[in-house]
């Protein structure tokens, strides 16, 4: 049992500054200071895992925390009720039951550790050395959580319920993750980041979270801090609401990994390191923090330095991005990065006319009209819906003079057509492909010869409908078609939850050659001769070939391979008996 007073800028239980490495300890007593005041440690630049704090924590400054001030710390937590703070810079909060209960001190990171035993129940976790009463405390079962939390099988998110849960599960924040549904967070409030730390990948599968409240010190958003390996992809934060005072971001607050195609809306609120998705982003002295494909329209405010439309404080690599919200910085105010390395910010823009910012350190700064035309972006080569110039994985899309770029999960109608429409001479076999509109959860084929109705078909529509498929099915083998034929098609995006609420595709088409593919001369690398022999010298064997219509193989070796006049395409041909 300690009791720590300090009275300079940092004080502990354990340590009053770490830039070292903290692991497997745990802290009891009082701890008091002024500003970065933590049960365990004030300030934690370093590493901090596998550790906890019961002490009672009081600070008359900034930066005070249940287990750590400033910094940081994973797989840790501290007792709410005894430390008398709801909020800390690295760790979960646990009530004093829960600190003593086999699951939750599993999910925290002592699971199947042989150094930490458990009196469930009865008692907080002690060290094996000490010799006290207790077993080792055993991994939970993720009872409710479909999937395991692999790439091949992520932790699927559905309800709020489960975000909420997953934000009191520190063990999982190396794990996979995938949100499955629009979640709703009305009403709920954090007084810390809602995943305070996270090293795994975050698949917002095109879907938002929204309207949910954060109001803390430092390293505030949805991930407080976001790990060198970590991923996040594929989200939308709405309306959202965070409050803090340093890192301070919608999506992240201090970000060493990677995010991308992801956005936001809403209000950010700080003193310093202040960003519409992002606080801070990457290392000095490390190649680390990547934003690539994402936006924010919110709105942010920040009293001290690094005030950014997008990210407030970078020294990681920010690319094709855009913001657009109103930033209010009374020192180092940028209107897409507050300050930072200019030159690790590619193909970025800003609105300088609804941010108030004329400066950035990095990106340039764009009239609304010019923001909402297609050229600007194109010419910096962003890769739009229906380009190829650009590359074929159509990311954004634009309603010009309407809108600002959107990123393509939020276009609501199927795109991106293979076969191309218009396609003509396309080699059969055919099979449909085409990428998801945003806001559909299932999607219904058409396909005919008539471009009228397949345009006006319905479900009831015979021939024409081809069924429904999931959302992650966005392909449909043809079968057999008849030769030099145009054929139509379309897909709509269907939501089922609202059945009436569906978005018609756009009529694409294509017309198939006038010849079949027997053989692909050009993948053979020896002498075709060779892999057709079967029926030289056997008629009734199989087949024979060579070169010029000429059955005998030997009559012109010199021929072997020669490139036959008038084939539909590729060099090399041959003639076939």
């Amino acid at each position: 049992m300690v009791n720590v007073r300090g009275t300079d800028l940092a004080a502990g239980g354990l340590a009053g500054r770490n830039f070292g490495s903290i692991t497997t300890n745990y802290i009891t007593g009082k701890v008091s200071g002024n500003e970065n005041v933590g049960g365990l440690v004030g300030s934690n630049p370093g590493n901090l895992s596998n550790c906890y704090s019961t002490c009672m924590v009081s600070g008359t400054g900034a930066r005070v925390g249940g287990l750590v001030g400033s910094g940081g710390g994973s797989k840790s937590f501290w007792d709410i009720e005894t430390s008398g703070q709801t909020t800390s810079a690295g760790g979960t909060g646990l009530t004093t039951a829960e600190m003593m209960d086999p699951e939750m001190l599993g999910l925290n990171g002592l699971a199947n550790n042989p150094n930490w035993i458990l009196d469930a129940y009865s008692d907080y976790p002690h060290l094996a050395c000490e010799g006290t009463i207790g077993d080792i405390i055993p991994w939970p079962v993720i009872h409710w959580l479909d999937g395991n939390g692999t790439v091949e099988s992520p932790y699927e998110i559905v309800t709020v319920g489960q975000l909420s849960r997953l934000s009191r599960g520190g063990a999982l924040s190396d794990r996979h993750f995938i949100l499955v549904n629009d979640l709703d967070l009305s009403g709920l409030s954090w007084s810390q980041a809602v995943i305070p730390y996270f090293t795994g990948c975050f698949d917002g599968n095109g879907f938002m979270l929204h309207h949910f409240h954060i109001q803390g010190t430092n390293d505030m958003g949805l991930i407080g801090h976001l790990g060198r390996d970590a991923i996040i992809t594929n989200i939308g934060l709405k309306d959202v609401s965070i409050e803090g005072t340093d890192n301070v971001g919608s999506l992240v607050g201090r970000n060493n990994g990677t995010i991308s195609n992801s956005y936001s809306t809403g209000t950010i609120t700080g003193e310093e390191d202040v960003g519409g998705l992002v606080g801070s982003n990457g290392m000095w002295d490390l190649d680390c923090g990547h934003v690539t494909h994402c936006y924010s329209t919110a709105t942010i405010s920040g009293t001290e330095r690094a005030v950014g439309g997008l990210v407030g404080f970078n020294f990681g690599n920010v690319s094709q991005c855009y913001s657009t919200g109103k930033v209010n910085g009374s020192r180092q105010g940028g209107g897409i990065i507050g300050s930072g390395w200019t030159s690790y910010v590619t193909d970025c823009f800003w609105d300088i006319e609804t941010s108030g910012q004329t400066i950035s350190d990095g990106g340039t700064g764009k009239t609304t009209v010019e923001m909402q035309i297609a050229s600007t972006f194109l010419e910096a080569s962003w890769d739009f819906v229906d380009e190829t110039a650009n590359g074929t994985k159509d990311i954004w899309w634009i309603l010009e003079g309407q809108s600002y770029p959107r990123l393509w999960w939020q276009y609501d109608l199927a795109f991106s057509p293979y076969p191309q429409n218009g396609a003509i001479d396309v080699i059969q076999p055919i099979i449909l492909n085409w990428l998801r509109g945003g806001s559909g959860l299932y999607h219904e084929v058409y396909f005919g010869e008539d471009e009228e109705a397949v345009a006006n078909a319905t479900t009831k529509s015979k021939g024409i409908y081809r069924g429904q498929l999931p959302v992650e099915v966005t392909t449909y083998d043809l079968g057999k078609l008849e030769l030099y034929k145009t054929y139509y098609w379309r897909i709509d995006e269907v939501n089922e939850a609202d059945l009436n609420n569906f978005w018609k595709g756009n009529i694409w088409s294509f017309t198939t050659s006038n010849f079949l593919v027997v053989d692909n001369i050009e993948g053979y690398n020896e002498r075709i001769f060779d892999f057709w022999i079967d029926g030289w010298g056997t008629p009734t064997n199989g087949s024979t070939v060579s070169i010029l219509g000429d059955i005998d193989p030997y009559f012109n070796p010199d021929l072997w391979g020669f490139n036959v006049p008038g084939v539909h395409g590729g060099e090399w041909s041959m003639a076939y008996f």
